[in-house]
């Protein structure tokens, strides 16, 4: 059984992720947590002893509770976006220094990580491109994780091939929207469209329950390891 602490289970995503994981039969969901109140947290760790903790709250607090749970030995997954600064160094310090997995997943649908693999191909071949995303209106940081995440991995390919250049996405927010992303490659005489909708966040809770066994298989393995994107995870 795989024991779970949820925080910022009753936002948008959070909330449909708790329900989701509490009807898992090999996952057991042991509290849940606002961002706004986090008092009881390290007591739910310290009596229930997870072995993750599951995190969507705001960028503001989430490093705090993702601390906390490293201080007592937990594992984190989290998909809250809006980090500012080389996020990317501090998870990995924090994941080696306490010895647990940290996996940060801008996007958990599966879909949506398939467009990025996509994109990646794309880039061997294309030499421009442009990005668009648009999500609901309350979305507050802006471009999305996913976005800002597929213009590295593009960025990434091309300097391979030497080629320096940046993607700046587009970003859209309207109140009718959930997920959606546009990946534009431009050639001679032709346009790629790499395009990616989800229409609810069932996909992201689908998602976090496939990170979580996969995780959980091989504790041992990325104990220590900081992880980005789900891709990482399954190709464990």
């Amino acid at each position: 059984m795989i024991r779970v602490v949820v925080t910022g289970y009753t936002g948008k995503v959070g909330s449909v992720v708790y329900r989701y994981l509490q009807n898992q039969s090999d996952m057991e969901v042991v509290a849940g947590f606002n961002s706004s109140n986090l008092k009881g947290l390290p007591e739910v760790i310290r009596t229930d002893k997870p072995h993750f903790l599951v995190d969507f709250t705001l960028a503001d607090v989430a490093l705090d509770i993702i601390k906390t749970a490293a201080e007592y030995d937990v594992n984190v997954i989290t998909g809250t976006t809006g980090f500012q600064g080389n996020i990317d160094a501090t998870f990995s310090e924090i994941a080696k220094s306490h010895n647990i997995a940290i996996a940060w997943v801008p996007n958990f649908s599966l879909g949506a990580n398939l467009m990025m693999e996509f994109s990646k191909r794309a880039a061997e071949y294309f030499d421009e491109a442009e990005i668009v995303e648009m999500h609901h209106r309350t979305k507050r940081d802006k471009p999305s994780g996913t976005a800002k995440l597929t213009a590295s991995l593009i960025r990434d390919v091309w300097r391979a091939r030497g080629i320096d250049s940046e993607i700046i996405p587009s970003s859209l927010r309207l109140s009718s929207a959930v997920a959606h992303q546009w990946v534009l490659f431009s050639g001679e005489d032709e346009f790629l469209v790499i395009e990616h909708h989800s229409l609810s966040r069932l996909p992201f809770a689908k998602g976090v329950a496939v990170a979580l066994r996969k995780l959980f298989s091989k504790l041992d393995e990325v104990r220590g390891r900081y992880l980005k994107g789900l891709s990482q995870i399954l190709e464990l």
